[in-house]
């Protein structure tokens, strides 16, 4: 239809055009297809079209080749690409081997290359200590940096030190107070905070909760996960009285 009206597709159309194979059993053979017909038409590949190509592919070894193939047609890595590589490592001493490399190639990690790592760490004071990382290289944590901290702490028992740095790091700031945050303190509280503490926080942050957070919480509160299940009842409450008014 594009071509009908007058208009070539552009780099911009053929990625788009890749991305729809990314659920493709053979994703990495249909994109490769689209490239060359890309190139056919006098499309040059860029770094999008390439780090497209990255995403149909999961092994370390197949993600360098993309990169060398890349770099071999003049094109260097982003931090996209670089994450891409990072996603396919399963310890954090082969994500810290890639961040080395990536910053030799002068590409700077950002928030998302970071939070790969911290996801790496089983720890709560490893995933703290590259939060410590991340502010000594100037990258502020977002949302999702806390609520992998987070998360650490709760699997382990955690939860004084989950409100603690809630208080002490995220109360002030709101912008970074979303429902990933609100439902790990909710589940910090439910383990050790007062009645009066649950209440005062969920009347506060209990609009930034979806229908799929609720449920969340009540499936944890009927399974009573690393939580006291006596405690859980003033969750149920807050959450039925909560949709009720939805």
């Amino acid at each position: 239809e594009m071509r009908e009206a007058g208009v070539q597709p552009d780099a911009v159309s053929w990625n788009t055009l890749m991305v729809s194979y990314r659920s493709s059993p053979r994703a990495s053979v249909d994109m490769r297809a689209v490239m060359g017909e890309m190139q056919a038409a006098g499309v040059v590949p860029d770094v999008a079209t390439w780090n497209t190509l990255m995403s149909s592919y999961s092994e370390p070894a197949d993600l360098r080749g993309v990169m060398q193939e890349m770099q071999g047609a003049d094109i260097s890595p982003d931090v996209y690409s670089w994450n891409t590589l990072m996603k396919s490592c399963q310890h954090p001493p082969q994500i810290r081997t890639v961040m080395e490399e990536m910053r030799a190639a002068g590409v700077e990690p950002n928030v998302a290359t970071w939070a790969l790592l911290m996801r790496a760490h089983k720890q709560p004071l490893a995933v703290q200590k590259v939060i410590d990382e991340m502010l000594a290289a100037g990258v502020a944590p977002d949302s999702f940096s806390y609520s992998i901290l987070f998360n650490s702490y709760l699997k382990k028992g955690g939860a004084r030190e989950v409100i603690a740095i809630f208080e002490s790091h995220l109360k002030e700031s709101p912008g970074l107070i979303n429902n990933y945050i609100v439902t790990a303190v909710v589940r910090a509280l439910a383990a050790v905070g007062s009645e009066a503490d649950i209440m005062t926080f969920w009347d506060m942050y209990k609009d930034r909760l979806s229908a799929s957070d609720l449920n969340f919480l009540l499936h944890l509160s009927l399974r009573g996960i690393n939580i006291d299940s006596r405690r859980w009842h003033w969750v149920n409450d807050l959450i039925a009285a909560t949709a009720s008014s939805a």
